[in-house]
């Protein structure tokens, strides 16, 4: 199991290994930009040598790469919303929705690739199925192997040779094997091309489900989402700051006067890292192939498909997104359905407290300013940056 990442440094992303250059030592090798090969972290370049791995191998072996997109909560089974990591937007929306995360770097409008795990977890028992059993079906070409370009611009036809599994690969071209005899078959499941969701779609259908059904740990009012592009570096940086680390601190200050365990800070200085790394994945757009998932759904028996449901064009993803806070509120915040009612009643009582302070706060200090500067230009000049930061507490 790879992920449809593993060569994000292209945008147009085959059902193919990209053969790549690894180093001769690659423990002792220095990870550098250079050697990622504009990838965004190690994750995804470990990903795309692990495939050339298995691809060396399938010669002697009958093997499949399967590259989901970003894996999200359970649709439907073991039961609706089921989750168990809080990596990934999954700990985004739950740090949303308590109130600490305010602003994400998104760009709202570029189509959020994501897939629930029971699907895939279907797809993969079929897929081993499809391609043990009826592994002719997928455009099998044993008498040869195809190779392209890192640029698409050219294609040419190499002769098959009895050890070319065993090979080490070599160049800056990256190679297709095709699904022949001696080549890895390889599936990218992604929903992108036949049900596209936005970010904007997902993350504000959650955010208003998160808001009806709240969590009883709600620290501030829920997270903003933006309609369209979103913040820019600078915008982020300030939000980042103020919005963020300050409220943290704040938090962390008072947990210790009520001598409780300080967590905010570390807990947003992670959230801070994952918005980083996700900004990448929710800032660019992929087109993912993927005929061979719609071949492999196209030779499964109708028992078959009800019993393995992985056909992403049944999704409807304003109720995976209710589904997903749910999950995320059961599962990862350990909240039961009995405490909504309790959560509702206590969220308004933590935004009416959080705007009232805000509020006496600012009417504070504008008479402390006042009673100190008596020149209305110098007043200005002090309050306005004081005003802006109360604001984006």
């Amino acid at each position: 199991v790879s992920t449809a990442f593993s060569n994000c440094q292209l945008l147009d992303i085959e059902e193919q290994v990209y053969k790549m250059q690894v180093p001769d030592d690659p423990m002792s090798a220095v990870v550098t930009k250079e050697m990622l090969d504009n990838r965004p972290n190690t994750y995804t370049y470990t990903k795309a040598m692990a495939e050339n791995v298995v691809d060396q191998y399938a010669g002697r072996m009958n093997v499949v790469i399967v590259r989901p997109s970003i894996v999200m909560s359970a649709l439907k089974e073991p039961c609706e919303g089921w989750v168990d990591t809080i990596n990934g937007p999954i700990g985004l929306s739950v740090l949303g929705a308590l109130g600490i995360l305010q602003k994400i770097k998104v760009n709202s409008e570029v189509v959020f690739d994501l897939i629930p795990v029971d699907i895939v977890s279907n797809a993969l028992i079929s897929i081993a199925w499809a391609a043990t059993e009826r592994g002719d079906k997928f455009n099998m070409t044993p008498d040869g192997i195809q190779a392209i370009d890192d640029d698409g611009s050219g294609q040419t036809q190499l002769d098959h040779q009895s050890n070319n599994n065993n090979k080490q690969p070599t160049g800056e071209s990256a190679e297709l094997a095709t699904t022949g005899c001696n080549t890895t078959k390889v599936f990218n499941l992604t929903t992108g091309s036949e049900n596209p969701c936005s970010f904007y779609q997902y993350f504000s259908t959650g955010r208003e489900e998160a808001y009806r059904k709240p969590s009883a740990r709600c620290l501030r009012p829920l997270l903003t989402i933006p309609k369209q592009k979103g913040m820019n570096s600078v915008q982020y940086w300030i939000h980042k700051v103020f919005s963020h680390l300050l409220f943290a601190y704040l938090v962390d200050f008072l947990l210790g006067l009520l001598n409780q365990k300080r967590m905010v800070v570390k807990a947003v200085k992670r959230m801070h890292h994952a918005n980083e790394m996700f900004d990448y994945f929710c800032s660019n757009q992929w087109s993912f192939k993927t005929d061979n998932v719609k071949r492999m759904r196209d030779l499964l028996s109708p028992a078959d498909r009800r019993t393995f449901s992985c056909d992403v064009r049944t999704i409807n993803w304003d109720n995976y997104a209710r589904v997903g806070w749910f999950g995320c509120r059961r599962f990862i915040l350990k909240e039961r359905d009995e405490t909504i009612d309790y959560a509702r009643m206590r969220y308004r009582i933590v935004c009416f407290i959080y705007y009232a302070t805000k509020i006496i706060f600012l009417l504070a200090l504008t008479s402390s300013v006042s009673f100190c500067l008596g020149s209305k230009y110098a007043q200005w000049a002090l309050l306005a940056p004081m005003y802006a930061i109360v604001y984006l507490l």
